[in-house]
């Protein structure tokens, strides 16, 4: 009986092993490209629908400027290698950006994003716990600074 359960054990770890393996490359099956140094390069990004995607309930965007750059190199676990770091600005209509000025509780802060395409805007960023939990998908872990209409962005996607 031990033989039996040992041979299981030993053919499920194979095949873990091997699934595993074949996770390499994006989540659309192609692999990365442009790397420098062994490093994959952030892609500048202006449309939308990425971010609507990643902000769901975010009200009033008109325009963004954002990267991203996948983490993992698919030689490691940690991170996976189909995690992303995305982050830039998204630029919000005025009624929105009034909105969610008067909704939340907003505490000054000084954040650092460090771009690699981006170019960085100065400004006097603001933070609220509950407006990143309200506009981020569940799934996301990051955070989101708002300056009048402009909102800084950084997360893992």
């Amino acid at each position: 009986m031990r033989k039996i359960v040992c041979g299981i054990l030993c053919v499920t770890m194979m095949f873990s092993m091997v699934a595993c393996s074949n996770r390499v490359g994006s989540r659309d099956g192609s692999r990365e490209s442009g790397s420098r140094n062994g490093e994959a390069e952030a892609e500048l990004r202006t449309d939308l629908d990425g971010i609507e995607k990643l902000f769901p309930t975010l009200e009033g965007v008109t325009e963004a400027e954002w990267e991203c750059k996948p983490l993992g190199s698919g030689d490691s676990f940690v991170p996976d290698p189909h995690d992303s770091l995305c982050q830039g600005y998204i630029i919000l209509s005025d009624e929105a950006a009034e909105k969610y000025a008067s909704s939340y509780e907003w505490t000054d802060v000084s954040p650092k994003v460090d771009f690699e395409v981006v170019t960085e805007r100065e400004g006097n960023w603001k933070a609220s716990h509950d407006f990143e939990v309200e506009v981020y998908n569940g799934n996301l872990k990051g955070n989101a600074w708002i300056d009048g209409n402009t909102i800084l962005f950084t997360l893992i996607d």
